[in-house]
């Protein structure tokens, strides 16, 4: 099941083209646009633009990032109880819910709130732990040509210093906020098990190899620390070739 969702999950969608055309419901699809967020999701995400400036865990902005937005879990789960978090990248238009079901088939095609869409909905591995506890959470989203999803994702292979300006991401949920630093960023195979799709170690010394070949894959050395006792996300999407897929590692390194 989770091999063949891995060779579908980045299909491009006709709708997501259109969307940025403006030739689709705006209220359907507008929460993959905006300053980050927009349309749909202003109910339910609200982005702060100022914050504590002598802060040293403060962005360019001055603001927190732990107070640089919040969602509403409430009102989101009421729509869908799938919904298990939001991804939100700092300093880019990547802010979307995050989906999680044990059929990892289920939202290759759906949206947020259960409508059909090509464009599909940013998950979470089913063979994962929802709360994000084990060593390599796995995290999918399509490839749009509108840039929408994990469009973004591709500028971390195309443009040259790209990463020092965007190398934190956060996940949300109802309990936490968590805040992760991406480590390692590469091109691999779709039939590679035993490389960035692994989930659990047998051990210590597993995740370690784990470890150090994700570091040795990455096209930049980003001299970002990870051990053995850290907790991993690994963002998945898919490049012009069918047979490979483009991931971005982070490492978890603060939460609220």
């Amino acid at each position: 099941m989770y091999e063949e969702a891995r060779r579908l999950y980045l299909v491009e969608s006709a709708e997501a083209r259109d969307y940025a055309m403006g030739e689709v419901d705006i209220k359907r699809y507008s929460y993959t646009d905006g300053p980050r967020v927009a349309g749909a999701s202003r109910e339910y995400v609200k982005e702060n633009a100022s914050g504590d400036e002598d802060s040293e865990e403060a962005d360019m902005f001055g603001v927190p990032w732990y107070d640089m937005v919040e969602v509403d879990f409430e009102d989101l789960m009421g729509i869908n109880r799938d919904i298990c978090g939001w991804i939100y990248f700092e300093n880019e238009k990547i802010s979307y819910p995050l989906l999680y079901s044990k059929d990892n088939m289920n939202y290759l095609r759906t949206a947020y709130d259960g409508r059909s869409a090509r464009s599909g909905s940013i998950f979470l591995d089913g063979g994962c732990e929802m709360d994000l506890t084990g060593r390599n959470s796995i995290i999918y989203g399509h490839n749009m040509r509108d840039l929408s999803m994990f469009g973004r994702l591709r500028y971390y292979r195309t443009k040259k210093d790209y990463y020092e300006d965007h190398q934190y991401f956060q996940i949300l949920n109802e309990d936490h906020k968590y805040r992760y630093r991406i480590f390692a960023f590469y091109t691999v195979s779709a039939e590679d098990d035993q490389g960035p799709f692994v989930r659990n170690f047998d051990s210590k010394k597993e995740f370690d190899s784990f470890i150090q070949d994700s570091i040795n894959r990455s096209l930049t050395d980003t001299d970002v620390e990870v051990g053995t006792s850290d907790h991993l996300v690994t963002l998945s999407t898919c490049v012009n070739d069918d047979s490979k897929r483009f991931v971005v590692q982070a490492v978890l390194v603060d939460m609220d």
